[in-house]
């Protein structure tokens, strides 16, 4: 994944034209999934609340916290893979 991709996914999530129904929620979610999944990204668990991670890139950026129990967590995949409820 290359910078290019996460400037395009940032570009998304904050176009709020991009939002109009549910089903956007999920598209953007899966462009989450997908990018987190091929990145080399590492998890990084909250000390203070164990549900809250963040992502760390290799460039230093940490993502703002992901609220683990909004999600299923598949133990057959590696630890980025995530499945939207």
């Amino acid at each position: 994944m290359t910078i290019n991709d996460l400037l395009r996914l940032q570009a998304r999530v904050q176009d709020k034209d991009a939002f109009k129904n549910l089903d956007d929620f999920g598209d953007i979610g899966a462009a989450f999934l997908d990018f987190i999944a091929v990145s080399r990204l590492r998890r990084v668990i909250s000390p203070s609340h164990p549900y809250y991670i963040f992502y760390q890139y290799e460039q230093g950026l940490i993502t703002r916290p992901v609220n683990t129990t909004l999600f299923i967590e598949d133990k057959n995949c590696s630890t980025a893979c995530l499945s939207v409820l």
